[in-house]
């Protein structure tokens, strides 16, 4: 895959959590699972950044690069939390008007709709981890290579 279109995805996927969790927060008299569900995309948000920035500073010819974007496309985790949050959106999305303005002050999700919701983002975090930890067990062994290689020059 090329660089630039994994980076590219991470970076839209960021954009939309951004707007979802804008407005997970804003939605009044929180549930358990609202503040649930803005901890996880929080914490998410971190990940994905993380990950954005692994990318940019990363080599498309690594294995680690190769493993990153095992994790785009539709059925991949960044492809299924990006469907997560697009159902998100549409339940959330405030409506346009002063009278269905009330209708966006509450949560709009039922328990079982919320758990899916939480289980995808708590996927997704799973595999970025996953490919986080991968960078660092790559990075010694590139380094030790790197190394002999300056030796045996």
């Amino acid at each position: 895959m090329d660089p630039l279109s994994i980076t590219v995805s991470v970076i839209a996927i960021l954009d939309l959590t951004t707007k979802v969790f804008g407005y997970v927060n804003s939605v009044k008299y929180a549930s358990k699972e609202r503040r649930q569900c803005a901890m996880e995309m929080s914490s998410t948000l971190a990940l994905l950044t993380e990950l954005r920035y692994h990318l940019e500073d990363s080599s498309p010819n690594t294995p680690w690069f190769e493993s990153v974007c095992a994790l785009d496309g539709k059925d991949g985790p960044l492809g299924q939390y990006k469907a997560a949050l697009k159902e998100l959106e549409m339940k959330l999305e405030p409506p346009e008007g002063f009278k269905k303005a009330a209708k966006s002050l509450t949560w709009k999700l039922n328990k079982s709709e919320s758990d899916s919701i939480l289980s995808r983002i708590e996927r997704l975090k799973s595999s970025i981890h996953i490919a986080l930890e991968l960078d660092n067990l790559y990075a010694p062994n590139l380094n030790y290579n790197a190394s002999l290689m300056v030796f045996d020059g």
